[in-house]
């Protein structure tokens, strides 16, 4: 509305106003003048009647300006019929029509009577409500301070059930305190952290991770730390339950989180660096794993954080992805580390992370062929696993999963059987039957029964073991790839080559997929497949994957590694099986110069029987060759390992006399026909001891270099020996 436009209306209002005014003081003059031509009133009574009207009139001329403004502020469309009614009357001048539609609305002065003793009630009702209020809130003061009592209370109760490992009982009073407010994001955290830790029920303390997410989303916003914290434990249960695409989801997006609050080089950014390093080991990428962790170090250290709880789980994490490298010298180094600065931080003996640091140390050493110290560490950390954990946590499984392999690499068959199914029944009891670990556990207790000689039953777990994971990741899995090989081993065993290459072929493709042409597991398949072709009598296949898989171990490795040895003396058995003594021998001196300093962990009996037997052979064209064996053959002795169930021990002996061969003979050993006897004699500590075959349940026959020195003593020893029992 427009000046101009309020200016008309206000003129149009007056206007009306002033001739409404007119009529009606015309019409009170002919009331007035009719009563008194009526006699109804007196000539004096006439007078003063109109010297009233007059003056009403002239008050209400007075007031025509006020009416105007008033009458022009109303906006009709605005207030009600009844009103609008009302004011049109007043406008119009029809106040007799206005009054009476007032007066059905009751006498005004009641109505006023009646609304004050409302507003009386109202005010009684108002103070009544501020008393209430009043109330409310010293009542949820108290509440709040009986909900942070009780939650002290609850932790207390899940601190004392905690240390006495209870977990059950702890995880009640961790969760009751939970409950108590549900928008409480530490206490939500907390609660799914021991969940999850202690209890393995990864869906439920999935609950308490995104409820708590959504909390701290809602009270802090999306870019807040306690955001980026509920995001990395999603994505630990992810990684976990085996979801490494959406663990890795979100490990990322606390990373991004936590770059925008902190910047590049936070100790909150190496923690995400591991997170994401601990996805790329669990796909079997550990060289993007080992930038990772690096990266993670170099924060650390500028962070000042050296001797701290992140810097022992980088090391950890460097550990594994040596170990998974097959480095386990490297491995053994990292994880050393890791237990040289959990030892300073923690005084406990019964520490998890020390714990685990054992847990480590056992399976490298185990790698490492030291199967004493390897079972030692197990036994520790499987102590501490079961009093913290209980039997049916992921960490004690793997303990006792590694325990069963172990039993295998010390020839004892049925433990590892015992152990591999216990560990299968485990692990579904945790995850059920479609699960990662579940499939492993699976294909260990194939590899037992394969241990036990039952070929059958071992493919049978292998392949159900391959299915699962088929099931969950397609062919993406370097377990995967494992699991053919290890088929392929089994037909190539049994002397079904034509499977046996299948099962390689399909471990290298999916080995190169995963891994692309540079790393070890694919050298091993190369391997394989070579291995395969040598039998199939097709050398020329075989050398070629044999020389591939040198190529790529050098490139990997450098020159000096037992993998480069192994395919040297790998390449001289396919110049042995043509014929080629001269150059098989020659790739044998330099595997064994490769191997010189692994030999103490490391069967050399791959290199060492080729070139036995090349002698062997080279013997019979010449007696030339002879003294070139027996310098060759001075520093190495046979060893049997013997499990002796009449005394329970399983024990390397140096082998002296076996059949009609003995450790002077220039006869075959690995030629020799069925013993006429079932004797063997063999030598330990300098002592020398007669053994029958038939009390012993399983050999084990290997080679060691020992050295010229040692071996010249067990001579001595046995020449000896034999003069005192009167033998030639």
């Amino acid at each position: 509305e427009t000046p101009d436009d309020r200016a008309d209306e206000e003129l149009a209002n007056e206007r009306k106003i002033r001739r409404s005014l007119q009529r009606q003081l015309m019409q009170k003059e002919d009331e007035i003048e009719q009563l008194r031509e009526e006699n109804h009133i007196t000539q004096e009574e006439y007078r003063a009647r109109l010297q009233e009207l007059y003056a009403q009139q002239e008050t209400s001329e007075k007031l025509i300006s006020k009416m105007v403004e008033y009458y022009s502020q109303i906006d009709y469309d605005q207030i009600d019929e009844f009103n609008r009614r009302i004011s049109s009357y007043i406008l119009n001048g029809e106040l007799a029509r206005a009054d009476s539609l007032l007066a059905t609305k009751g006498d005004i002065g009641s109505r006023i009577a009646a609304l004050k003793q409302h507003q009386a009630v109202n005010a009684e009702e108002q103070a009544e409500l501020a008393r209430r209020q009043q109330a409310l809130s010293e009542s949820e003061a108290l509440a709040t301070k009986e909900v942070n009592d009780l939650a002290q209370d609850c932790y207390h109760k899940y601190e004392i059930m905690k240390m006495q490992y209870r977990n059950d009982s702890a995880a009640y009073y961790i969760e009751l305190r939970a409950s108590l407010d549900t928008t409480n994001v530490q206490w939500q955290l907390d609660a799914g952290d021991f969940i999850n830790k202690y209890l393995t029920k990864y869906d439920k303390a999935e609950e308490y991770f995104r409820c708590a997410l959504r909390n701290s989303m809602t009270q802090q916003g999306e870019n807040s730390i306690l955001v980026a914290i509920c995001l990395d434990k999603i994505g630990y249960i992810c990684d976990t339950k085996g979801n490494y695409t959406d663990a890795w989801t979100y490990y990322q997006q606390a990373l991004e989180i936590k770059k925008t609050l902190f910047g590049e080089e936070h100790i909150e950014i190496a923690k995400s660096l591991l997170n994401l390093g601990n996805v790329y080991d669990q796909r079997g990428k550990n060289d993007e794993a080992l930038e990772s962790y690096n990266k993670a170090l170099e924060i650390c250290k500028i962070s000042q954080e050296e001797n701290s709880d992140v810097i022992t789980q980088i090391y950890d994490s460097m550990g594994i992805s040596y170990y998974f490298k097959y480095d386990y010298d490297n491995a053994l180094l990292y994880f050393t580390k890791s237990l040289e600065i959990k030892e300073k931080l923690h005084d406990d003996d019964l520490n998890p992370d020390i714990a685990n640091s054992y847990s480590y140390l056992a399976t490298t050493s185990q790698g490492l062929g030291y199967y004493d110290k390897a079972s030692s560490y197990y036994s520790k950390s499987l102590n501490v696993y079961k009093i913290i954990y209980g039997k049916n946590h992921p960490t004690t499984i793997s303990v006792t999963s590694n325990m069963g392999i172990l039993a295998s690499y010390m020839k004892d068959y049925k433990t590892a059987l015992k152990y591999a199914q216990e560990t299968v029944d485990l692990w579904k009891s945790v995850f059920g039957e479609k699960h990662p670990n579940t499939a492993k556990s699976i294909f260990n207790l194939g590899i037992a029964y394969r241990d036990m000689g039952d070929d059958n039953k071992a493919l049978e777990y292998y392949n159900e073991a391959a299915k699962i994971l088929t099931e969950i990741y397609g062919n993406t899995d370097p377990y995967l790839a494992m699991f053919y090989s290890f088929t392929g081993d089994i037909y190539y065993n049994n002397n079904d080559l034509d499977s046996a290459i299948k099962y390689f072929r399909q471990s290298l493709e999916i080995r190169q997929n995963i891994y692309g042409e540079s790393h070890p597991d694919v050298a091993q398949s190369m391997v394989s497949l070579g291995q395969v072709y040598l039998a199939a009598g097709d050398s020329d296949s075989a050398i070629g994957y044999f020389r591939d898989a040198l190529k790529l171990f050098k490139k990997l490795y450098g020159e000096q590694h037992p993998d480069v040895a192994f395919s040297l003396a790998n390449i001289g058995t396919v110049y042995f099986m043509q014929g080629d003594y001269g150059k098989m021998l020659e790739y044998g001196n330099k595997a064994m110069e490769i191997i010189r300093p692994f030999v103490h962990r490391l069967s050399i009996m791959p290199i060492y029987a080729p070139m036995y037997r090349s002698y062997m052979e080279l013997i019979k064209q010449s007696d030339k060759y002879v003294d070139d064996f027996l310098n060759f053959n001075s520093e190495y002795v046979f060893t049997i390992t013997i499990e002796d169930d009449s005394v329970g021990e399983i024990s390397e002996y140096a082998v002296l006399e076996y059949n009609d061969w003995n450790i002077e003979s220039l006869n075959n050993f690995f030629e020799m026909e069925e013993p006429e006897s079932e004797k063997i004699l063999a030598i330990k500590d300098g002592v020398i001891s007669e053994y029958s075959l038939d009390k012993i349940s399983s050999i084990t026959l290997d080679v060691k270099r020992i050295g010229k020195e040692q071996k010249s003593k067990i001579i001595t020893a046995y020449k000896t020996w034999k003069k005192e029992h009167n033998l030639k």
